[in-house]
This record gives structure tokens, C-alpha cells and sequence, in this order.
């Protein structure tokens, strides 16, 4: 349980209560004049607080629970009270309405404070970019993940698959047959070595190396601590006062370092000259892309390497986390399991990259493990502009009016949850 009673007064400091009533008074005064979803559903104010709203009780629920039994109760489109006396907060998980934020997302962007965050984390890659910044980056990264590219990655992926493996077999043969394995940090391990070969060719050694090691270490902190309370009202801060990131915060420190370390990895291969004409991670494709005559708009080196960055630390936990759970799900239900061996023992050891196409059921299963765990289930958006966002399933408005799209002013802010089930009451 959340407990106030650790940030006490003399802990905030006058400046951080001061800084709390200039929000109160101005988003009181001026913001909530603007409301425009008054009538939406949502969970009654009682069980809300006056300084965190409805988002402590989101908080101390793991990931979309709260959301989940909400949505159960109250429709696919609802209103929660935010906390800081931040504007009511919409939370969707109707599909037509997420389709509608990402189809104009020039139209929905992150909060400032979400997007410096992204920016210290990862730097400013295609995660930070928004509007003609993201389309153009996109289209510049567009060559790297081109279906001949993917191709050309099968290699490494595969050698670093066979080595996870390895160690698997190695750990049960170890224990007679019979040990509960922590698959979590085995699969952390495999994609990080797969990433860093085919972002910018570099070896971490099935994570033995110093910079794997560093990595891995500061990131689990970093992710331990994003649980805490002080992480809770820490992000709440960042979001009503972005300059906070500026900051010199023991948190910043480690996720400044962690990004330091691969982009300057990154840096000294991209000065040595590493990248070639013939290699084909990501960081060479770009390179030869960007060099080629008559190529009118390029990536920058900086672009190119917070992009690296940016697929490395965000994109071997995600996959290792989706990955992680589709293989406790397998485990669960042995008889999936068992057919999807079957599929791809037809192939032998030998298969290659064009009978992984072949493997239907296994994309089945790849696909319901996402399906069920989503790495990331929600987006957070501000609207720029007054818009109407269409719904796939009319909600009835504290009014009694059933309505089949809700009108939303600039600067309304929505939680998109990619929930793909539908919530049972």
C-alpha cells in the first residue's frame, strides 16, 4: 500500500508545495473551464484522492488490472480523475478510438514530460520524434527493416538462439533433468546479444561482457525502482514540470549512463570506420544509405545512433519479456506445446529463414503470446487540437444519451490500453 505519510513536507520542500498550488490554481481555474467529457462513465470520485485522483489506485495494481476491471464495469471508454488535479484523464480500450489515435497521431502526441523522458532514456530516436520529425525518420529507417534486411539478420539470430540453447540444456543437464529455471534471464541475455549483432555488429558475449553486465544491471534497477512510490510520484512530477529531466536526480544519473554506454559503443565503431559495404546490421544499412549518390535527405550520425540506442534498450527487454511469457504460457498448456514441436521438428535442425514463414502454427502462438502480454499495453496521447473520436461501441453518458463518439479539447490527455481481450465483468 501507497503510503503518503513517506513524502512528508519537510521531505518536499517549500519550493515542490509551492510549485503544487500554482497547479492547483491554475488548472482549477483555467483547464478544468475546458472539460469536455463531463458526462463520460467512470469509477465515482469517492474512491478517488484529492492529491493522487483514481491513478494510486492504477498504480498499486499490476499493469492494466485496474484498467481492466474498470473497463468491465464501465465500457470501453471512460474518464478516471487524475492525480496533481491534473485534468480528468480518458482511458480507451475501444478499438476504433485507438485506431483513430494512431491514425492521426500528428493530431495526439506524448506528454512533454513522457517524451523528455524517452529523450534521457533513449535518446531523441524514432520512440522521442513526433509529426514530421517521426514521418521522416521512419521513412530514413525504412532500409533497414526492409524484408531482404530482416533476411540478412537470420544468422545472427539464429546463432544466438542456438547458444541460449546451449545454456538451457547445459543448466537441466546440470540438475539431472529436473531444476525450475528463471527463464527471464536467460531470454534478457539472448536478446541482448541478438540486438547488439544486428544493430550495430557488437558481441556482448551472452552477457558476460563488462558493458552487458552494466546494462543489464542498471536497467533492472532502473526498472525495480520504477515501482516504487517515489517512482509514482516522481513520474507525476515529470509530467506536470518536464524541466525535472534537466535535473541532476540519482534516476536521470542511471538512465543518462545506460544510454551512454551503448551509443558511445556505437560512437567508436561508427569512428573506426567498422560499418562496411557488405554488413548487414543496422548501422552499416544506414550508413550505405545515407552515403549513396543523389540521396537528398539523410539521417544524421546522431539520429542514426540514438536509433541504435534506442532499439537496444528498448527493444531487447520487450522482446525478451514477450518472449518470457509466450514460453511460461507454452508451459502451461503442454499440449500447444507439444503441437508446435511437431511443426517444427518437420524441418529438421537445418531450417532456414524462408521454412520459418512456412511455420504456421508457430506464428499463431508468437502472436497470442502478444496477444495476451503486450510489452508495452499503453500509450499515453494529448490532444493538440479539438477533435471527435469515433467509437466502435456506443456508451451511454451520465446523462442517459447514448453517444458513438465523444468530442475531446486540445490538451485532453487519454490513456490507450492495446488490451487484446475483451474485459469480462
Amino acid at each position: 500500500m501507497f503510503d503518503v505519510s513517506t513524502f512528508p513536507p519537510t521531505q518536499l520542500g517549500p519550493v515542490l508545495l509551492s510549485l503544487l498550488a500554482l497547479v492547483y490554481i491554475t488548472r482549477y481555474t483555467i483547464i478544468r473551464k475546458r472539460q469536455d467529457i463531463e458526462g463520460l462513465p467512470g469509477p465515482s470520485r469517492k474512491d478517488a484522492t484529492w492529491l493522487w485522483g483514481h491513478e494510486l489506485l492504477a498504480f498499486e495494481n499490476c499493469t492494466t488490472d485496474m484498467y481492466t476491471r474498470w473497463a468491465a464495469t464501465f465500457g470501453t471508454f471512460f474518464k478516471i480523475k487524475g492525480a496533481f488535479f491534473h485534468r480528468d484523464i480518458i482511458i480507451a480500450t475501444d478499438h476504433a478510438a485507438v485506431q483513430h489515435i494512431f491514425q492521426y497521431s500528428d493530431d495526439y502526441v506524448k506528454e512533454i514530460g513522457m517524451r523528455e523522458i524517452a529523450g534521457t532514456n533513449v535518446g531523441r530516436g524514432i520512440v522521442w520524434a513526433e509529426g514530421y520529425e517521426h514521418a521522416k525518420q521512419r521513412r530514413l529507417l525504412a532500409p533497414a527493416f526492409s524484408p531482404e534486411a530482416i533476411k540478412g539478420m537470420t544468422d545472427d539470430i539464429t546463432e544466438s538462439s542456438e547458444k541460449l540453447e546451449s545454456r538451457l540444456t547445459n543448466l537441466v543437464l546440470a540438475h539431472d533433468g529436473g531444476v525450475t529455471v528463471n527463464v527471464a534471464d536467460h531470454t534478457s541475455t539472448c536478446t541482448l546479444d541478438i540486438i547488439g549483432r544486428i544493430a550495430f555488429g557488437h558481441d556482448f558475449r551472452s552477457g558476460q561482457s563488462a558493458e552487458a553486465k552494466e546494462i543489464r544491471a542498471l536497467w533492472e534497477r532502473q526498472v525495480n525502482a520504477s515501482n516504487t512510490p517515489k517512482a509514482f510520484v516522481g513520474a507525476l512530477l515529470l509530467r506536470t514540470f518536464p524541466i525535472l529531466t534537466s535535473l541532476p536526480l540519482p534516476v536521470m544519473k542511471e538512465a543518462r549512463r545506460t544510454r551512454e554506454i551503448v551509443f558511445g559503443l556505437a560512437m567508436r565503431l561508427l569512428k573506426r570506420g567498422y560499418f562496411s559495404d557488405k554488413g548487414r546490421d543496422i548501422l552499416s544499412i544506414l550508413m550505405r544509405s545515407g552515403s549513396e549518390d543523389g540521396v537528398k535527405e539523410k539521417l544524421s550520425a546522431k539520429e542514426i545512433l540514438d536509433n541504435i540506442t534506442t532499439f537496444l534498450l528498448v527493444g531487447h527487454e520487450t522482446t525478451a519479456v514477450s518472449l518470457s511469457f509466450t514460453l511460461w504460457e507454452l508451459s502451461r498448456h503442454p499440449e500447444i506445446q507439444q503441437k508446435l514441436r511437431e511443426e517444427i521438428r518437420q524441418f529438421g535442425r537445418d531450417f532456414n529463414y524462408d521454412n520459418i514463414q512456412q511455420l504456421e502454427y508457430l506464428d499463431a502462438v508468437v502472436k497470442e503470446g502478444l496477444r495476451l502480454h503486450p510489452a508495452s499495453p499503453i500509450t499515453e496521447r494529448v490532444a493538440l487540437k479539438d477533435d471527435v473520436i469515433p467509437l466502435n461501441k456506443p456508451i451511454r453518458t451520465s446523462d442517459g444519451q447514448t453517444v458513438s463518439s465523444i468530442s475531446v479539447k486540445a490538451g485532453q490527455a487519454g490513456l490507450f490500453l492495446l488490451l487484446h481481450h475483451l474485459p469480462r465483468s
